[in-house]
């Protein structure tokens, strides 16, 4: 018996939450008519050109060695959760350190910002934190 998982939960869960469960935004034009029904031979196809872009920035960053020192202030559960990340990825046979995984995240940040600005999490997440 396999386990059927519930998408519609799941998706009402993280609706406008998500990067990629985001309404689009809405326009004051006038909304065609289109037909409602998904083609059943393929799947949402989702853009990968973009996502390209960003690893490649990303890696390129991370090739150049950091000589600035600083000093971040985790909470317990973070600094557990990218150790269990450490540790996956070392199941992998991929080696990673805290410090990575820090940058890839600030220089992801970094340029979501810059492409989305006020659609970026960046953005989105400090809104939220000063309302």
């Amino acid at each position: 018996m396999s386990k059927k998982l519930n998408t519609a939960a799941i998706q009402n869960e993280l609706s406008g939450q998500s990067v990629f469960f985001q309404r689009p935004p809405k326009s004051s034009a006038p909304e065609k008519k289109q037909a409602t029904m998904k083609p059943s031979n393929h799947d949402t196809v989702i853009p990968r050109h973009r996502d390209t872009m960003m690893i490649e920035a990303v890696r390129k960053a991370l090739k150049v060695f950091g000589k600035e020192a600083a000093t971040h202030r985790f909470t317990l559960e973070e600094k557990q959760a990218i150790a269990e990340l450490i540790f996956d990825f070392r199941k992998r046979n991929i080696r990673t350190s805290e410090n990575e995984i820090a940058r890839i995240a600030i220089n992801w940040l970094v340029l979501d910002y810059k492409n989305n600005e006020k659609n970026s999490i960046l953005h989105k997440v400090l809104s939220a934190l000063n309302s």
